[in-house]
């Protein structure tokens, strides 16, 4: 179900008060007030790929060409990986299934690459910093 509600504030008890006693996969952005509804039991908080490229891409725009090999590059062309198994998937016009299994032969491995490098990078990284804040 994708579901969109439009209210003037967005306190976290307004997305909880939506959701009543839902139990299974949600995906929102990054605001803080949703938080709390990750740590509901039954409930598995996901994150949007487009905010995450989008705090890469700020990194890279700040450190400019001399970090073209650097973490924010590299996560970066990972990203566009997972990009590219999507726009394959709507080319070839693909079933729900056959888009699982795609993205479970294509997506996964680049996924795991992805998970590798930023845990290698968390503990190198100062948490502070522009990398630090896309890393975590």
């Amino acid at each position: 179900v994708v579901l969109f509600r439009y209210h003037p504030t967005r306190a976290g008890c307004v997305a909880s008060e939506i959701l009543g006693n839902f139990q299974g996969y949600l995906q929102t952005d990054g605001y803080s007030g949703y938080e709390a509804l990750g740590e509901r039991e039954g409930i598995r908080h996901l994150g949007c790929m487009a905010h995450v490229r989008r705090k890469f891409v700020e990194v890279e725009k700040t450190t400019g060409k001399k970090a073209a090999g650097g973490t924010a590059h590299a996560v970066l062309d990972l990203i566009g990986k997972l990009y590219g198994v999507e726009r394959q998937a709507e080319k070839q016009k693909l079933a729900p299934e056959q888009i699982k299994a795609l993205r479970a032969e294509k997506s996964s491995p680049i996924l795991d690459k992805l998970k590798a490098l930023l845990d290698a990078r968390v503990a190198t990284t100062p948490p502070k910093s522009l990398l630090g804040k896309a890393v975590s």
